[in-house]
Parts: C-alpha cells; sequence; structure tokens
C-alpha cells in the first residue's frame, strides 16, 4: 500500500515561497541544486489555460496542459499539485499565446526570476498565517485525494479479509443450522451454499474473488453478508435435510 509523509508537506511548504499576481497566488519552490518550480494549476491559472463549466467554476484544462508540456515524450500527466520546471512553463506560456499569458509571462521573468536568483528568493513579505495553512491544507487535500483512490481500487488487505471470511462462515453456519445440524455436515449441501452465497456476491459488487471488493465498499460487503439467505429451493432444501434424523452419527 502507498504511504506518505505528512512531515514532507510541512517540509516543502518551508521551501515554497508564495508570489501574489492579481487573484493568483503562485507557489514557487527552489530545489536544492538551484532549480525553480512552480506550482502546475495556479501557472494554468495565470496562462489563461482554463475553462469554465456549467456552473460558472473555472477550473484547469489538464489535457491541453500536457499536451503542451507534451506528457506523451515524459510519461508523467501533470496534474493538481504538482509543480513544473522552468523549461515546462515556457512552453505552456509560448504554446498559450495569449494577452493572458504574455503579461503572467512578463511578471514572472521580468521581475520574479531575477529577484530570486539575486537574492536566493524573490524579496517577498513571509507568508502569513492563512497563506501557511492554505498551502497545508492544499497539501493535505491532494494527500486524501490520492487515499480516496486507492481504496476505490486496492482489495481488501489482510485484517480485513480475514474478518470477512470469518463474517462469511458464521453467516454459512447460521443457515445451515448451526454445525452439528445434519445440513452442515452434508458437505455437498455446504458446499452449494458457499456456493450460491458467492453467485450473489458476484452479481452485486461485480467482482470475481471476495478479497477483491474496494476498500472503501467493507461495510457494504460486511452488511451484504448479513442479510443474505439462501435462494428459496435450496432453503427448502437445508430445512428438510435437517428436519430428518441425523444420518451422520454413528458413520
Amino acid at each position: 500500500m502507498e504511504t506518505f509523509n505528512t512531515e514532507s508537506i510541512i517540509e516543502n511548504a518551508a521551501n515554497v515561497k508564495m508570489f501574489s499576481y492579481g487573484d493568483i497566488e503562485l507557489p514557487v519552490k527552489m530545489n536544492d541544486n538551484g532549480s525553480i518550480e512552480f506550482d502546475a494549476e495556479q501557472s494554468a491559472f495565470g496562462l489563461g489555460l482554463t475553462k469554465f463549466n456549467s456552473q460558472g467554476k473555472e477550473y484547469v484544462r489538464w489535457e491541453r496542459v500536457n499536451e503542451y508540456i507534451g506528457v506523451s515524450t515524459t510519461g508523467h500527466k501533470i496534474k493538481r499539485g504538482d509543480f513544473i520546471s522552468e523549461s515546462q512553463f515556457y512552453k505552456l506560456a509560448i504554446k498559450a499565446n495569449n494577452q493572458v499569458a504574455e503579461k503572467f509571462q512578463d511578471w514572472v521573468t521580468e521581475e520574479v526570476l531575477p529577484n530570486i536568483r539575486k537574492h536566493g528568493f524573490y524579496q517577498i513579505k513571509p507568508l502569513n498565517t492563512q497563506q501557511q495553512i492554505r498551502l497545508l491544507a492544499k497539501g493535505t487535500s491532494e494527500l486524501n485525494e490520492r487515499l480516496e483512490n486507492i481504496e476505490q481500487r486496492m482489495g481488501l488487505p489482510g485484517n480485513m479479509a480475514h474478518e470477512f471470511t470469518q463474517r462469511r462462515n458464521k453467516k454459512i453456519i447460521q443457515v445451515l443450522g448451526g454445525k452439528d445440524s445434519n445440513a452442515y455436515q452434508d458437505k455437498q449441501l455446504r458446499s452449494r451454499t458457499y456456493r450460491a452465497m458467492f453467485a450473489a456476491y458476484k452479481n452485486v459488487f461485480m467482482q470475481d474473488r471476495y478479497n477483491d471488493v474496494p476498500m472503501k465498499m467493507f461495510d457494504e460487503v460486511v452488511k451484504f453478508v448479513g442479510n443474505w439467505f439462501p435462494p428459496y429451493e435450496l432453503q427448502s432444501e437445508i430445512q428438510a435435510t435437517n428436519a430428518q434424523g441425523n444420518l451422520f452419527k454413528g458413520a
């Protein structure tokens, strides 16, 4: 399972300075080797690589950003939370080719970059508390999005899989009438009951194995097991088998 270091977010925040350009707050990061990187999302806003949805909310055209940067050659798709290099920033600015992009690029190249190279960082006031919180909150939001994505695609981990197996077995024992019942002692009937539960599970959750269900659906599959009962014909056979004398004692 992918892991995250929240301390690195705080450390990275300390290496990032925020620059204000109208309504845009552009995080700029200086690496140990002296290279400079720009926040991809805010750069795209500044360069006008955006569009509006039906509710009037402006958002980044990531497909255009990746096209201009040449993601097909790098193999890494730029997304929210990423930083881009100077060369990538220039690619976006040149290919954006609009007045908004030209003015934003002029500000970066004529004010921000010369001062960073001269003083180590552009001479601005330190981040205020609100800006620091916003920057850290952005990192936390990105972690939450990545975790949610993992939970959506990852199957049950060992502890969840074990708990699910116990609940499934307990349910099978219950519907068969207990471990001492005729139905449970009948291996073929018990096996068919397990298969009936799995068929119903597969039909509901569209998974080929129990443990393939996404982590975030664990509570749903547990509820499914708790509410499951065999089909009518199988349930009738179980009842009829248990109504007979104990066929297996003394066998």
